[in-house]
């Protein structure tokens, strides 16, 4: 019932009504710092197209999830406080069934301490002391998502941000 909630969430939120002017203006600021060449920026038409944009297509959709996942929980739970226990009960035993840190990328592994920060009490998470720096950055542009009128267009500029503090 909290999964389908969660994912019902990501329609009364907006998650997928991003403004189209607004994707396509981002993707022309995008373009242009990545050097390319867009003659029409109107050719973006889906985040991924705009993702496709990006050097490292993955990350930037990753950080993207991440971020939106993080605000629709986050308005869940200020809508709906009934389902906030619920929300983060899901939300622990979601990240604790995934692998640790085995085999993981610098940027994988800070795309995971985000996770672990926004799903569990801060405190608690354990950051490798060579990642806290870009770590912390992170962290305090990601919880920048975390208000009642936090938008799915704020979520992507958020996820941009961070983007670029892992390059």
């Amino acid at each position: 019932t909290v999964m389908v909630a969660h994912e019902v969430g990501h329609l009364e939120f907006g998650t997928y009504q991003i403004d189209k002017a607004y994707l396509c203006e981002f993707a022309s600021r995008v373009s242009q710092r990545n050097g390319y060449k867009q003659n029409n920026p109107d050719l973006v038409k889906t985040l991924d197209d705009l993702f496709s944009l990006y050097p490292q297509k993955g990350v930037i959709r990753d950080l993207w999830i991440l971020i939106e996942d993080a605000r629709v929980e986050y308005l869940l739970q200020e809508e709906y406080q009934g389902f906030r226990m619920d929300l983060a009960v899901l939300a622990k035993a979601s990240v604790s069934t995934r692998s640790l840190l085995h085999g993981m990328t610098a940027k994988e592994m800070v795309l995971d301490s985000l996770l672990c920060l926004f799903t569990q009490e801060v405190k608690n998470v354990e950051i490798p002391e060579t990642l806290k720096p870009v770590v912390e950055q992170s962290w305090v542009l990601a919880q920048a998502i975390l208000h009642s009128d936090a938008s799915v267009e704020e979520a992507l500029y958020i996820a941009d941000r961070i983007y670029h503090c892992l390059l």
